[in-house]
């Protein structure tokens, strides 16, 4: 058997297009409770890769297993960031590089000091703590900023969060009215928990703490930091109900973390400058962090799966001690259902260096890589790296500007000065292939065929020539068959750089700065009274710009234009991509103002390749062009906005000493304010251009926001000619009473926000006149949300939009003369609020049974009421209206079957039905299975089919009149399979499932099956008939092994 595996690539506008893509017909169907059949076609293949284009980063993600409870999915991975490996990097759990991406965290990135544990000072803006050559002991200011400095009872600068989990991920700040994230966005919210769109809540409740100590050439400071720096996902609670658990266990760690260093320099060339003046002392610092980090050791769902992760490699390139909370590797996952089934896959690491850092600690020297996965079914994906034996240790000198190796040999990191004639460090990029030392260079798949990653680094200028820097970015991604052969190859061309933020080659450069300072004499060790001395100082950083120490230039890099080629099949075309920045108008280019910019798609063409002419078309195929509104920030900020829809801000106040205060000078200080924004932006237009070479067309779509909601309230699409459609959309926020409904009446709007992402109302107008819409309307029960029933207009007539709206959003009712009719209601739920029957237009039923733990439908009944009918394939305890003791034999394809001479039995029939009974069964010819009804002298119609592997199919229709029917296998070695009830008039489909699998096969009305079988990734890969023939294949080997 073939495996592989799915690598999913994430494009950075992917979510952007969610809203352009949008379906504008009125979906007025009524809810589908079938269960999503395997779809081939939306799964990847070996060796495919999109990339984060305006930053040139393949995310590279391997699924390993998705819990699935309801709507709800859980999935498990790893993922692989190949944006270069700095020096100081540490590995993760799964290896240097490698994530895994099992539940979620907030991280707290403190700024100072960590949020929470000093009181927050709000510094005003006349802040001014230069005091000259005056006595500065009077001045509030300056002894301020020495407090802030030197006490650490202050916080000045508000930590920023970043998030990530289960598919949501971005940044935020705390401020007076709450959480404000960066930029505003709607797709979660935040109190005690965190809550999506769709009522998911999720749960913080493990805490990773850690302590940062430095140590000084001089002395020795408090921690800097200490505290809880990371939050665990441990509880997810579903729209539905249902609780997904993960339990964790505690591992204590230290690792070096960073070295900064400052070297001060007389200058004496500056005009007026005094020679006497003290030079102050060098400084040089090591920072090591202690964490004791949550450790993930098990996922439990509500369906009965469970995920163990296992950890016994012990980690080398830590400092670690030996017992309970040693740090480790993850080697395997294991998932099982709670009894015997169970998927094992393992992981498989080398640790490379056998030098020892700068501080002694062989810890410091050594590398954590993961070379091996294996799957459930024992396919072994294999992992190289460029050169991964070559890195230096994290401490070493050896680093560019962005802290990638550079293979120089330097001794410091401060860097050369030529106007001091300082011989310091060379912080240049490497020109050779030092930059992608210990990156992912090639996948090998369990085919043998393989995909190899090349790279070059960021240049931020559009010639794709001279200067170099900030890690990597992808130039062509190839596929290999096992004996080497090229398969297929994209290439990646960049230009137009955009450097949002600071990835300006002279912000970078910029290590030092100067300081001047008046100082008064020194007389006799005490002040004199005669005079002055002018004092000005080079001071040199191993920090680009000693204020913006801690900021990371990683990933700043952005491109405005990316065009994307496939090397191998020109026939394939050619794609061009066009990005911009949003500025939001901060006026604050800082570091720190996170929020106050987004780099978004802005345009897209797609080239077709012209064979008569050697070449792509001077007028691309596609076109579409992307134009976004934002919430501009013309506010200072320092002004106290109160509350702002959407909009938000708080501002944080950074300084340093340039020099600390020295006997008779006083201290000199580099300081600022900033602020972050979050302010909100959406997608405003999308216009799209096709074009065949004679003909084009052009459709326009104009999107909508309401706030304070931010949610897509209304799209209007324009085409060519003209004409008009126009889609209306409301939420729970629209109404009074949340669009919910108990019982016993109106709710109020207590759910309007847990449940603001399920739309209300839907309208669909052509032409400005309304032609169809649907409304829905829910109720709470046990505080879940609830489909209860559905309204929807289909108008002959379209009808102007005099008649908008059709539903009161005050009383939540429907206006009079609304074309509103009821398509769908349901008319009972069983104890886990699943429907188990429902009516459309008042008159078509449909009857569900569902399995003992209320997950997976088994069977769906169209035309029938729930006491009308019964199904059991004997594989799931619930036994679907019949009775009868459990007894086991060998079903259909192996699954279970009843082999028992007892009776299956129902009971409390309607007389006035005639109902059908349907079985497969598997014995000797001497028993055969058999019915029997009360009253006893009613009549039946027997067929038998014979599917010719043993099995055959029995289906008898029992004329109306019986109240309880009994069915028996016949004795013997028979076996049945299967079992149905149902009125004749009525069609049946019923499902089985495997543990850890999930649908292996669907039975039509007909009783004809499908049986799926699947690969270890979870794919489908085949479909079989009754006959274990093959109806149909999937494969998924890009890169197929040969034979």
């Amino acid at each position: 058997m073939k495996r592989n595996v799915q690598l999913t690539l994430t494009l950075c506008f992917s979510v952007l297009l969610l809203h352009a893509q949008e379906d504008f017909h009125s979906d007025i169907s009524k809810p589908d409770y079938h269960p999503a059949s395997p779809d081939a076609a939306a799964l990847g293949r070996y060796g495919q890769y999109n990339v984060s284009l305006n930053t040139g980063t393949p995310e590279i993600s391997i699924p390993i297993y998705t819990i699935k409870v309801g709507d709800f999915t859980f999935p498990v991975s790893i993922s692989y960031h190949a944006s270069g490996i700095k020096v100081t990097d540490v590995a993760s759990r799964v290896g240097l590089g490698w994530s895994l991406n099992a539940g979620g965290v907030i991280s707290q990135n403190a700024m100072g000091i960590l949020d929470g544990y000093q009181s927050m000072l709000n510094v005003p803006q006349s802040f001014n703590p230069d005091c000259g050559i005056n006595n500065c002991t009077t001045n509030a200011d300056y002894l301020l900023a020495k407090d802030i400095i030197d006490s650490r009872i202050y916080d000045t600068e508000p930590d920023l969060f970043t998030y990530n989990f289960l598919g949501f991920a971005g940044k935020y700040v705390q401020t007076n009215a709450g959480i404000a994230t960066l930029p505003y966005s709607s797709e979660i919210t935040f109190g005690d928990d965190i809550i999506d769109k769709k009522g998911n809540r999720y749960i913080f409740g493990e805490s990773e703490t850690s302590t940062v100590i430095r140590t000084c050439t001089s002395y020795s400071k408090n921690p800097l930091s200490s505290g809880p720096t990371a939050y665990y996902l441990t509880k997810v609670i579903t729209a539905m109900g249902d609780t997904i658990q993960l339990v964790y266990e505690h591992e204590i760690y230290s690792y070096f973390q960073s070295t900064s260093s400052k070297k001060y320099f007389r200058n004496t060339s500056a005009p007026g400058t005094d020679s006497s003046c003290e030079l102050p002392a060098d400084m040089s610092c090591r920072d090591r962090n202690s964490v004791n980090a949550p450790r993930l050791t098990q996922i439990i769902a509500p369906n009965g799966v469970i995920i163990n992760f296992t950890y016994t490699q012990v980690r080398d390139d830590l400092e670690t001690s030996s017992g309970q909370y040693q740090a480790k590797a993850l080697n395997s996952i294991t998932v099982t259902d709670g009894g015997s089934t169970s998927f094992v896959y393992t992981f498989e690491y080398a640790v490379k260096g056998t030098q020892l850092g700068t501080d002694g600690k062989a810890a410091t020297g050594k590398r954590l890589y993961l070379t091996k996965f294996t799957d459930k079914d024992n396919g072994v994906y294999a992992f190289q790296y460029y050169n991964w034996e070559s890195l230096p240790p994290r401490d070493s000198f050896s680093v560019d500007h962005w802290g990638y190796y550079n293979g120089k040999t330097n001794t410091t990191l401060v860097p050369s000065l030529s106007l001091m004639s300082f011989a310091g460090a060379d912080r240049s990029v490497a020109e050779f292939s030092g930059l992608t030392y210990g990156t992912l260079q090639q996948i090998t798949y369990p085919t043998k065929g393989y995909t190899v990653f090349d790279y070059e680094g960021h240049r931020p200028d559009a010639s794709g020539s001279g200067y170099i820097g900030g890690g990597l970015r992808i130039k062509t991604i190839s596929n290999y068959d096992i004996n080497s052969a090229l398969l297929t190859q994209k290439k990646y061309a960049y230009y137009s750089g955009i450097n949002a933020g600071l990835s300006d080659e002279n912000m970078v450069l910029t290590y030092n700065s100067d300081v001047l300072i008046q100082r008064k004499a020194i007389e006799g060790g005490g002040y004199a009274d005669t005079g002055t001395a002018r004092c000005e100082f080079l001071v040199l950083s191993s920090t680009t710009n000693p204020i913006m120490a801690g900021v990371d230039f990683n990933s700043n890099f952005q491109y405005g234009k990316v065009e994307v080629t496939d090397y191998t099949d020109a026939l394939a075309g050619k794609s061009v991509f066009y990005y911009s920045v949003l500025d939001f108008g901060t006026g604050f280019p800082v570091p720190q103002s996170d929020g106050r910019m987004e780099v978004k798609l802005s345009k897209e063409e797609h080239y077709r390749y012209n064979t008569s002419t050697s070449a792509y078309d001077a007028q691309p195929l596609t076109k579409k062009e992307y134009t976004y509104a934002v919430l501009s920030d013309n506010v200072s900020q320092f002004t106290n906005l109160g509350e702002v829809d959407n909009y938000d801000q708080v501002v944080g106040f950074r300084i340093k000493y340039d020099i600390p205060e020295q006997p008779g000078g006083v201290a000199k200080f580099s300081y600022y304010h900033y602020k972050y924004t979050s302010i909100w932006y959406y997608l405003q237009t999308l216009v799209e251009t096709t074009n065949d070479g004679t003909n084009s067309s052009v459709t326009t779509t104009q999107f909508a926001y309401e706030k304070p909601h931010a949610q897509l309230t209304k799209t209007t699409m324009t085409n060519s000619s003209g004409d008009e459609m126009k889609r209306v959309i409301r939420y729970p926020q629209d109404y009074s009473t949340g669009g919910i409904e108990t019982p016993s009446g109106p709710s109020g709007s207590i759910h309007q926000e847990q449940y603001r992402g399920l739309p209300v109302e839907d309208l669909i107008f052509v032409n400005d006149k309304l032609v169809s819409g649907q409304l829905n309307k829910s109720v709470l029960e046990n505080g879940f949300l609830r489909m209860d029933k559905k309204y929807t207009m289909d108008l002959s007539t379209p009808t102007t939009n005099s008649s908008y709206p059709s539903s009161n959003t005050t009383s939540f009712s429907l206006l009079t003369g609304s074309p509103y009719r009821e398509y769908f209601s349901v008319v009972d739920k069983d104890a886990k609020g699943n429907p188990i029957e429902v009516l459309s237009n008042g008159k078509f039923r449909q009857a569900m049974i569902w399995d003992s733990k209320k997950r997976e439908v088994l069977a769906i009944c169209e035309n029938a009421k729930y006491s009308d009918i019964a199904y059991t394939n004997f594989d799931n305890a619930n036994k679907g209206s019949w009775s009868y003791t459990l007894s086991s034999g060998t079903g259909l394809f192996g699954s279970t079957g009843y082999s028992s001479s007892s009776g299956i039995s129902r009971s409390s029939l309607d007389p006035n039905v005639e109902y059908k009974v349907s079985l497969w069964a598997n014995g000797d010819t001497g028993h055969t299975p058999s019915i029997s009804y009360t009253p006893s002298t009613n009549t039946n119609k027997l067929k038998i089919f014979d599917a010719g592997n043993g099995w055959k199919l029995y289906e008898w229709v029992v004329a109306k009149g019986i109240t309880s029917i009994t069915v028996s296998t016949g004795g013997g070695t028979t076996v049945i399979d299967n079992l149905r009830l149902s009125p004749s008039t009525s069609k049946v489909i019923t499902f089985s499932y495997k543990p850890l699998l999930g649908l292996v096969s669907k039975t039509d009305p007909a009783n004809r099956s499908e049986y799926y079988s699947y690969d270890a990734a979870g794919r489908l890969t085949m479909i079989q008939d009754d006959y274990k023939n093959v109806l149909k294949t999937f494969k998924y080997h890009y890169i197929e092994d040969i034979h």
